[in-house]
């Protein structure tokens, strides 16, 4: 596949993801404007659902932004976004638990008061604050992506979790080996405007991505009973499947 079409299949699939997420904000009352301390938008009795929403939202932007850096070439900035994209999914793992296990405490119960605990700060706030906020430990998040998908060998799949999340930190933190990825040897200098030589190798990178998002939107429409959806995202992931942009992912 030649890199228009698969830019083209990549920006395809975001689109339907993007249709996807407007529909489960549907699924959810409006937010209300607060404005204080500083104007903003809340929502009301926010549960674990809307926690799903709000990620799905963030996921869809991060792939819209991640696809236009790779048609520019910044490929390290995608790198950065991938990370993103790959936490944020892997968090509706617990929302999937907690659904399963209804009436049981889980990790999600701490992750959504936690999430929706937050307080909206002003600058005064930040510059005083000292303590930040404690978050739930990934190995929890992986722990949970292992008992939901690996049969048999969950400590399989955790450590797959960890290590996507792991391969593209690199890039969130700036460290040396990939910072060195920058520089081009026949031409002596670091590329700091963009490496459009590598944008097919890393839309190979973005595919699995996009299809780990897939499966990941396919079981949020089935946790709000939406089964149209559902059909269309079974089509779309079947489609990027059998593109030669999925092969060897």
């Amino acid at each position: 596949m030649n890199p228009n079409d698969a830019q083209q299949l990549i920006e395809q699939n975001i689109l339907v993801l993007e249709h996807s997420a407007a529909i489960f904000v549907e699924q959810l009352p409006s937010p209300i404007y607060i404005d204080k301390p500083v104007g903003h938008f809340e929502y009301k009795n926010p549960d674990e659902r809307t926690f799903a929403v709000l990620r799905c939202v963030r996921i869809v932007a991060d792939l819209r932004a991640a696809s236009h850096l790779l048609a520019a070439g910044f490929v390290q900035q995608v790198g950065v976004l991938i990370r993103t994209t790959l936490e944020f999914s892997n968090d509706l793992d617990l929302i999937f638990e907690g659904s399963i296990q209804q009436g049981t405490p889980t990790s999600s119960t701490e992750k959504v008061e936690r999430f929706f605990s937050e307080v909206f700060p002003n600058i005064a706030n930040l510059v005083n604050e000292t303590k930040k906020a404690p978050t739930i430990p990934r190995k929890k998040v992986y722990a949970v992506t292992g008992r939901l998908l690996g049969g048999r060998d969950p400590f399989r799949i955790q450590q797959i979790a960890k290590t996507e999340e792991d391969v593209y930190s690199g890039y969130v933190h700036g460290n040396y080996h990939h910072v060195m990825e920058l520089y081009n040897e026949n031409r002596k200098k670091f590329e700091m405007m963009g490496q459009p030589d590598l944008i097919h190798s890393w839309q190979h990178n973005l595919a699995p991505i996009v299809h780990h998002v897939l499966n990941q939107f396919l079981a949020t429409a089935c946790l709000f009973g939406l089964q149209e959806l559902s059909k269309v995202l079974i089509k779309q992931r079947v489609e990027l499947e059998s593109s030669a942009l999925y092969e060897n992912a």
